[in-house]
This record gives C-alpha cells, sequence and structure tokens, in this order.
C-alpha cells in the first residue's frame, strides 16, 4: 500500500467504525474493516501494526479505540503476540492512548506468558 493508500485505509476504518454496524459488504467502507479480518502473514501483521498505531495517532472516538482494541489489535494479539510483544511493551509504556487500546484486548489463544505481559502493559 502507498501512504495514500494507507491514509485512505485509516480514515475509512474510522469512519466505518464511528458509524457502526458496518456487516455488510456492499457497504462503501466494507473494504477497510474487511482488511483487518484476515492477519494471514507476518507481513499483513506489521502492516496492521503500523495501521493500528495510525488510527490511534488520529485520536479518534473512544467508540473506535474500543473497536480497534476489540478487534484487529486482539487479533495481532492472538495471532503474533510472540513477534509483537516488545513492540506493544514499548508502545504502552510510552503513548497512554496505546495503553487504553490495549486494555480493549480479550484473550483468546494467546500464550499464557505473552498474555501477563499483555496486562502487565496494561497496567492492570
Amino acid at each position: 500500500m502507498t501512504s495514500f493508500d494507507a491514509d485512505a485505509l485509516v480514515d475509512a476504518y474510522i469512519e466505518a467504525q464511528n458509524l457502526g454496524s458496518i456487516t455488510n459488504a456492499n457497504h462503501p467502507l466494507w473494504w477497510s474493516v474487511e482488511y483487518f479480518m484476515d492477519i494471514d502473514n507476518h507481513e499483513k501483521a506489521n502492516h496492521v501494526w503500523i495501521y493500528i498505531l495510525r488510527i490511534i495517532e488520529k485520536q479518534p472516538s473512544e467508540k473506535v479505540l474500543g473497536m480497534i482494541g476489540a478487534g484487529p489489535l486482539e487479533d495481532l494479539i492472538n495471532q503474533y503476540g510472540d513477534k509483537f510483544i516488545e513492540k506493544i511493551e514499548i508502545e504502552a509504556r510510552t503513548n497512554p492512548q496505546f495503553r487504553k487500546v490495549l486494555s480493549f484486548v480479550w484473550r483468546q489463544d494467546t500464550d499464557d506468558e505473552i498474555w501477563s505481559r499483555v496486562m502487565a502493559a496494561t497496567g492492570k
């Protein structure tokens, strides 16, 4: 994705989550929600990480922060936590908004050690 495309993705995702209930593939913003649904390889996981941080930088609504935490960040942690835990810990120490987003993540299949590090990063 080019920088322009990345900006379009970030902006469309924020708009879609603010609208809520974008569950229909025919909705014009669906592509931005769908992008985050299938993190099927490490390269895409790296892109998702960058886009999560870009979304947070835009200081979206609490609703969007919750959706990014309970959606893409949660999936990233559950699928690639071992690869991203150090980045997560660093970001959580330096970015209160990220720490807030991290608090919306629910545990699914995350290994015990990674999950305890995620919980520690939230400050809980």
